[in-house]
């Protein structure tokens, strides 16, 4: 059975309980690592599918467990970064130079990536991509800040951003672009890097993108209220990652 090693956001009582809701909607099993713990790599004996890794710090994964991690993704095992300020190279995320730093599908600054948007940016698309399929970008989902990375040349860029500028009564666009969701390769499985967050607060209105509302229990007492898209968003990159047959 397909299962997911989901590495950070807090705990599931907090910000983790967002992407842990999406997973149990899709009945994706998965197992978590809350960000304060250190990894001690025991549970790499299952058969996971994918690793995601969001706002945990790469000093809670030693260098021979993240080689672990990417021998895995070499024979076919999924890996997905979401960003946030212990993700890329953030506050204390400092993945550069890091075996799984090295196999991103984007170069990680040195510096801090981190950008706050005051007005928020906004996602969209440039060509149809094909596992997002039902998903449509022309009512753009808006978030609060992101990682700014760089894409490798190996690398597609299917999603991007641009800040909003927000000068009353009129609101535009910047002209600079920055990756959102990058997609690339290594061995036989698939490395994505998704830049924002997807929980507060970076995640922005794009936790309630879509017209419908969805009530997901994650476990007992422990709920999340979230847009259709966004919980559609994020069920298809999840899949499409685990499955290297997926285009």
């Amino acid at each position: 059975m397909s299962h997911v090693l989901y590495f950070g956001d807090g705990t599931l009582s907090t910000a983790a309980r967002y992407l842990a809701g999406v997973l149990t909607y899709y009945r994706i099993p998965f197992d978590h690592v809350p960000t304060d713990r250190r990894f001690t790599g025991a549970a790499l004996r299952r058969g996971y599918t994918l690793f995601i890794l969001s706002d945990y710090p790469s000093k809670h994964l030693s260098r021979a467990i993240q080689k672990e991690i990417v021998e895995k993704v070499r024979k076919g095992a999924g890996l997905l970064m979401i960003g946030g300020w212990s993700s890329f190279r953030g506050v204390d995320g400092h993945y550069r130079g890091t075996p799984i730093g090295k196999i991103l599908p984007v170069a990680i600054s040195h510096q801090d990536d981190r950008v706050n948007a005051r007005g928020g940016a906004l996602v969209y698309s440039k060509k149809r991509v094909p596992f997002l399929k039902g998903i449509s970008f022309r009512e753009s989902p808006v978030i609060s800040g992101f990682n700014r990375v760089l894409p490798k040349s190996s690398s597609q860029v299917l999603l991007w951003t641009r800040k909003v500028v927000p000068r009353y009564p009129k609101v535009s666009l910047e002209k600079r672009e920055y990756p959102f969701l990058v997609l690339g390769v290594y061995g036989k499985g698939k490395v994505a890097a998704l830049t924002t967050d997807v929980a507060p607060h970076w995640v922005g209105s794009f936790v309630d993108w879509g017209r419908r509302r969805m009530r997901i229990s994650v476990s007992k007492g422990i709920q999340i209220e979230v847009g259709e898209r966004y919980l559609q968003f994020l069920g298809q990159l999840v899949k499409a990652l685990q499955n290297p047959s997926i285009p």
